[in-house]
């Protein structure tokens, strides 16, 4: 009985690539890994940094989100293709539920998503206290509750203007 011994032959720089294929796969991982770690803690900073899209103050209807519009379209606050002049977002939550418009020589105002109010500015009083500017006329009133830094003053000045036309 003899054994056969086998000696085993260099392969030469493919028997080289072979051995580092494996590892060439392991960084391959470890970069894609890492690179997916990186990015996703980017988002989360940036958006942490961003903070909440509540509007803050008064804006004009153009800056106001789509959906912030869409959904009061929807619900019958605004028409179709309606965009206020003016737009005021009262929830606290930020997310349009409730608030104050002026669009189309009209003051409406909604609480969670029903309107609540809607007055035409012609000829109607208005009054502010503290932050509170309600509009009135006749029977129908209106109240937009502003915060401290909403500028209610300017508010109400642009209203007063609105019922003296």
């Amino acid at each position: 009985m003899s054994q056969a011994t086998e000696t085993e032959e260099p392969l030469g720089c493919l028997g080289t690539i072979q051995s580092l294929g494996l590892a060439f796969y392991a960084i391959l991982l470890l970069s894609t890994a890492c690179a997916g770690t990186t990015c996703a803690m980017g988002s989360m900073i940036l958006l942490a940094m961003r903070g909440d899209d509540k509007p803050t103050g008064l804006i004009s209807g153009f800056e106001a989100d789509a959906w912030r519009l869409n959904e009061l379209r929807r619900v019958g606050v605004l028409e179709t293709n309606q965009t206020p002049e003016l737009y005021h977002d009262t929830s606290t939550k930020g997310d349009g539920s409730s608030g104050c418009a002026f669009t189309s020589g009209t003051l409406v105002s909604w609480q969670f998503w029903q309107e609540t109010g809607r007055v035409p500015l012609s000829g109607a009083t208005v009054t502010e206290l503290d932050s509170t500017v309600t509009v009135v006329l006749g029977s129908e009133t209106v109240n937009c509750v502003l915060t401290e830094g909403d500028d209610a003053d300017r508010f109400a000045r642009m209203m007063t203007a609105e019922s003296a036309r």
